[in-house]
This record gives structure tokens, sequence and C-alpha cells, in this order.
């Protein structure tokens, strides 16, 4: 009776491990160290108890996204993201590849100038 019960334990836990398997291949090459990240991360901020404990709950795609979403929002400590789009406001635009190829040398040296280093960068 108790190798039919251990025989049944065995296959359910196989069973649980290859559905975990899938979920975590759905998360790409780096499921596994996502993973591993959140799990650490549950585990400094909870303690190792109680971190393993809500860690059981990481068992689909979807619960790891979850949880990365979180963890996003403790690394910025709530705040939007930065970006450097529009800080320098008397900087000249840029010209394209094609514009820049058709410019004279005295034209290129201008449009270079127009830069605080100095080179153009196009």
């Amino acid at each position: 009776m108790a190798g039919l019960y251990a025989g049944a334990q065995i296959s359910n836990a196989q069973t649980l491990k290859t559905a975990r398997d899938a979920e975590i291949s759905k998360l790409g090459p780096a499921g596994s160290a996502r993973v591993t990240a959140i799990q650490s991360f549950l585990d400094a901020q909870l303690g190792d108890e109680l971190g393993k404990v809500m860690g059981t709950m990481l068992v689909t795609a979807k619960h790891v996204e979850g949880f990365e979403r979180i963890l996003a929002s403790f690394r910025n400590q709530g705040a939007g993201s930065f970006s450097q789009n529009g800080r320098s406001p008397n900087e000249p635009s840029k010209v394209s590849d094609e514009a820049y190829s058709k410019m004279t040398y005295s034209e290129r040296k201008e449009y270079a100038a127009q830069f605080t280093n100095g080179a153009a960068r196009h």
C-alpha cells in the first residue's frame, strides 16, 4: 500500500515539474533566471520562510510577469521612467546621412561648427 502511495506521489511530482518547466519555457531562454530573481527578491523582502511560501505562487508565466511588474515598481520606487529626450533645447537638429553626403566640404564644416564639440553627428 505504501509503495502505491509513493508511486502516485512521484507521478504527481513529475507531472507538476513538467507543467512548471513548460511555463518557464514560455518566458524565454532567461526564464529560469527570471524566476530565481523573483525568489531572491521575495526572500530579501520577506525573509526566507515567507519568501519561500510566496515563491510557491510562481506557477505560470503570467505569475512571473506580474511579480516582475511589482519588482519594477520597487526598483524605480514608483517613479516614471526617465528619458533624455529634449534635454538639449539649444542644440541644432541633425541632418540625415543622405543630406550630409550631398553637402560640400565647406557646408559640412559649417554644419559641424553648430555643435558644441565641433563634430557633427549625423
